[in-house]
């Protein structure tokens, strides 16, 4: 399905009349994201996380795609969502490792983005960044105080994220429960 996308996308941006920023800054995340692809699941099809996931299956030559992508959707007066959101993933592409990440960098893009385009699940993932940058206690109250958070019930990663919180915190049973 990805690539069916990129395929799509990649003519939009080879057309003179949809050559606009937001169709680049869309590409090149597209093209962080699939970088990706090869490292995210175990060959049972369990989901490794990213402080886990072998860099070495990257495809690096998706992610310099990305780059030329990136540098091309920088014209004109405005920053999209898709020129945050693939200014993010770029940010945990380019690092030889998980720890060294630029979190304070991917904080800061967050909060741009849910300023430009608030949404739950962006105030989670923001939340991730938050507790790199701060600490679980910080990254706790930012998950309990997002707005409309009736829409995260029923995302499994929202519990996932709590459970994170709470193991972090050294509350086991809470963590246990979130797991749950």
């Amino acid at each position: 399905l990805i690539n069916e996308a990129m395929l799509l996308c990649r003519l939009l941006t080879e057309n003179s009349y949809t050559q606009q920023p937001e169709t680049f800054a869309l590409m090149a995340l597209m093209c962080f994201h699939s970088s990706r692809s090869e490292s995210r699941l175990t060959e049972q099809g369990e989901i490794i996380l990213l402080p886990h996931q072998d860099r070495g299956k990257w495809n690096f030559k998706l992610i310099d795609q990305g780059n030329d992508y990136m540098n091309k959707a920088a014209f004109g007066d405005s920053i999209s969502t898709y020129h945050l959101e693939a200014a993010i993933a770029f940010e945990h592409c380019m690092p030889e490792s998980f720890d060294k990440t630029n979190w304070k960098r991917i904080l800061e893009l967050y909060e741009w983005l849910c300023t430009i385009s608030p949404s739950p699940i962006t105030e989670m993932n923001k939340a991730v960044a938050i507790m790199q940058v701060y600490g679980a206690s910080e990254a706790l109250t930012s998950l309990q105080n997002i707005p409309n958070k009736k829409k995260l019930e029923t995302f499994y990663l929202y519990y996932s994220l709590f459970g994170e919180v709470y193991s972090r915190l050294h509350d086991l049973e809470q963590a246990r429960k979130s797991f749950e």
